[in-house]
């Protein structure tokens, strides 16, 4: 889900106004016909270099430096305070904002409604105990794939994290092939186009199957040395 509840909305909101504002200052049409016109550069490869380019420089540092340390924080805050009358410290509500929205370890959140049913004065200790909780038990509370779970529980924790790492570079080739519609993406294009939906292609689905194909070409290598290593 984009987003948890109304504070947390409003937040996300104000991170896309900012992201919005950094694209008209950036003048991307501009730079777009610049690199096509005097790089040489192929419209999939434009948008490409562009993307990365944006996230890398503008869309990771603002979720970093401002969505992560102020305004999750302020949505929380406001949450706690307003929806579930559980008046809390910025000091808290920043150390617990992670309950309150989606993050990269689990999909869902959690509304602690009970809040608003336990006495005024044990709301911030009901609150850190399950907060902690859920810090202390990640396999509990986290919302992995099937595969993932097998992983963590075939590799060790340095395969692991080498396996995650070295699927980036591969996920950054197949979005490149996305783009310009070439190597496997393109032609995971081509089928689309010719065998599923008479003539049109999407994109995304083709940078999804071919991420799906690499990830699983890749974990066979890693399960096999950790076999190896462990015997």
């Amino acid at each position: 889900m984009f987003y948890s509840h109304t504070y947390d909305f409003l937040a996300k909101l104000l991170l896309i106004a900012l992201m919005v504002a950094a694209f008209f200052i950036l003048q991307i049409d501009h730079w777009q016909q610049f690199m096509m016109t005097h790089w040489g550069l192929r419209e999939g490869q434009v948008l490409f270099f562009i993307i990365v380019t944006i996230t890398a420089f503008f869309v990771l540092p603002l979720f970093v430096f401002v969505y992560l340390p102020f305004l999750a924080p302020a949505a929380a805050w406001c949450y706690l305070r307003f929806s579930l009358k559980t008046p809390v410290s910025w000091a808290l509500a920043k150390k617990t904002e992670s309950l309150f929205r989606p993050t990269l370890k689990r999909l869902q959140w959690f509304p602690m409604k009970g809040l608003k049913e336990t006495p005024q004065e044990k709301r911030e200790e009901v609150l850190l105990l399950f907060f902690n909780e859920v810090q202390s038990n990640p396999d509990l509370y986290g919302n992995k794939s099937w595969i993932d779970e097998y992983l963590r529980q075939n590799l060790s924790k340095n395969g692991y994290r080498a396996f995650h790492i070295t699927l980036i570079p591969i996920a950054l080739w197949v979005l490149y092939g996305t783009f310009d519609q070439s190597g496997i993406p393109g032609w995971l294009s081509q089928l689309q186009a010719n065998y599923l939906f008479a003539g049109n292609h999407y994109p995304m689905l083709s940078f999804v199957f071919a991420m799906v194909f690499f990830t699983f070409l890749l974990a066979g290598p890693f399960l096999l040395f950790s076999r190896m290593v462990r015997r």
